[in-house]
């Protein structure tokens, strides 16, 4: 499949981003849920804003989003345990998927992990 690039910003998560990012996280988790017959971990969007605030008020690492045209299209986290870190969530709107935001996304807090000991992904 040839993926067709699209103009992204890959940029900090901020407040302001959390009502779309609480969407992104819904959207993609119950896509993915469905299509492989598992059990859904997130009912609402709200919910998805509420891990959204929560990974921003109490983590400690990266948090970035993918913006299109003015829209955040992905999310990806980087979260720092010490000299370690971990991936995850990653997400990418379905409506967006398909254009490279995903490895966009990814290689940006690769490049924000450079020096940790080690990295792993994690959903």
């Amino acid at each position: 499949m040839a993926i067709t690039k699209v103009k992204t910003i890959v940029r900090d998560m901020t407040r302001a981003d959390l009502g779309r990012v609480g969407e992104i996280l819904f959207e993609a988790f119950n896509a993915g849920a469905s299509k492989y017959g598992y059990a859904s971990k997130m009912h609402s969007a709200e919910e998805g804003t509420s891990w959204a605030w929560a990974m921003l008020r109490h983590g400690s690492g990266e948090f970035l989003v993918a913006e299109v045209e003015g829209c955040v299209a992905g999310i990806c986290c980087l979260n720092l345990r010490g000299v370690h870190g971990g991936i995850g969530p990653v997400a990418v709107d379905p409506s967006f998927q398909g254009h490279g935001i995903g490895r966009q996304l990814m290689n940006a807090l690769l490049t924000k992990a450079e020096g940790l000991q080690s990295v792993r992904l994690f959903q």
